[in-house]
């Protein structure tokens, strides 16, 4: 088995796009405080979490008393894990993370004692589970909640949807405050799941409402806002992954995100979709529509337009005045990539790369999700 580098890692996508050293510093800062920010809630609140050991590079060897405890702690030596080396913040860009899954600590030891840079790493060591029941990504603020739902999915298919299994589907959901939840397409059973994970999130304690607002924390006003990944598996395992209560809560536009879910607004005269970044509250400019064969010959400062984004797409975005995608959620990669870069997007339109045509000058307006056209028509 060999290491799978790269992937989607966001650290690494920032490094290799160039120019964007703020938001590079903040995701590695960031990223490096998940596990802190995740164990605070689950000590307030009981916020279901998997155990993480965060292990310095050079202290990994299987045969001390403290992996030894370490091995214990998460079962038995033949317990299988999942493996993350990450450059720590001293040598932050001096290689990409490398993920593992489904190893034990031995079988990894084995793989990492070759490497030289141990002592410029930090290895993240989590619950790993072989098959999924399903997975959620969402996100809370004062205008309610959205979010994807996956049954035998992964967080990995709901940024690449070529990923999911034959037959599996992804399913919206939203909510606004004080309402039931709503999952567009999915059954009874997707309904009562995801209320049973938003639940998580409600704090009933005054005490513990004001420790978590000091804290940095804010409310809906039931539940704790934020950016949240959830996976369980087929043993109800469950265990929030990801909290984010900073850059991608606030640039997601819940209230657009509804609307358009819930059919509200709609016209033929418009194309509409997911605001996955609200950088501005409106875009005018030329529509370019790339694929993969015409990537480089994109000009700077036009709207791209493309089914999706993966990271052959790079020369484009850098150079991108907006992203406006056929396919995609709120975890879609278009929608991490404009998010981290604060590149304005809507994605999940359907129809762009049809709808629109090269030359076509549009306004995109991000508080209501849509696209016009202001010289010349939607193509029929």
């Amino acid at each position: 088995m060999a290491f799978e580098t790269g992937g989607t890692s966001l650290i690494n996508w920032l490094e290799r796009i160039g120019g964007h050293r703020a938001a590079l510093e903040d995701g590695r800062r960031y990223d490096h405080q998940k596990t802190e920010r995740l164990e605070y809630l689950y000590g307030k609140i009981g916020l279901p979490i998997g155990v993480t050991h965060y292990i310095p590079g050079e202290r990994f060897d299987i045969g001390t008393p403290m992996m030894k405890k370490i091995i214990k702690e998460r079962g038995r030596p033949s317990s299988l894990h999942s493996f993350r080396i990450s450059p720590n913040e001293k040598s932050a860009g001096k290689f990409e993370n490398i993920k593992k899954y489904g190893l034990t600590f031995g079988e990894f030891h084995n793989f990492f004692k070759v490497f030289s840079f141990k002592k410029n790493a930090i290895v993240r060591v989590t619950n790993w589970r072989p098959k999924l029941k399903y997975a959620c990504v969402f996100v809370v603020n004062k205008d309610g909640v959205v979010g994807e739902f996956v049954r035998g999915g992964t967080l990995y298919s709901l940024t690449y949807s070529s990923a999911l299994p034959r037959g599996k589907k992804i399913f919206p959901f939203y909510a606004c405050e004080g309402e039931a939840v709503k999952v567009v397409g999915g059954t009874a059973q997707d309904k009562k799941e995801v209320t049973r994970i938003l639940s998580y999130l409600k704090v009933i304690k005054t005490s513990d409402r004001a420790a978590l607002v000091r804290k940095g924390f804010s409310f809906s006003p039931s539940r704790i806002c934020g950016y949240y990944e959830y996976v369980e598996g087929e043993n109800g395992d469950g265990a929030f992954t990801d909290m984010n209560n900073k850059i991608i809560a606030t640039n997601i536009d819940v209230a657009s995100t509804i609307a358009f879910l819930s059919g509200q607004k709609r016209s033929t005269a418009v194309l509409r979709g997911l605001v996955s970044c609200r950088a501005t509250d409106s875009v005018e400019g030329i529509v370019q529509i790339v694929d993969e064969k015409n990537i480089n010959a994109f000009r700077k400062g036009n709207i791209l337009v493309c089914a999706t984004t993966t990271v052959d797409y790079l020369p484009a975005v850098r150079n991108a005045k907006a992203i406006i995608t056929n396919d995609g959620g709120i975890m879609s990669h278009p929608s991490i990539i404009s998010r981290e870069l604060n590149i304005p997007a809507i994605v999940g339109t359907k129809y762009a790369t049809s709808k629109l045509k090269n030359g076509m000058r549009v306004r995109m307006d991000f508080s209501a999700g849509t696209i016009e056209i202001e010289n010349g028509k939607l193509k029929s």
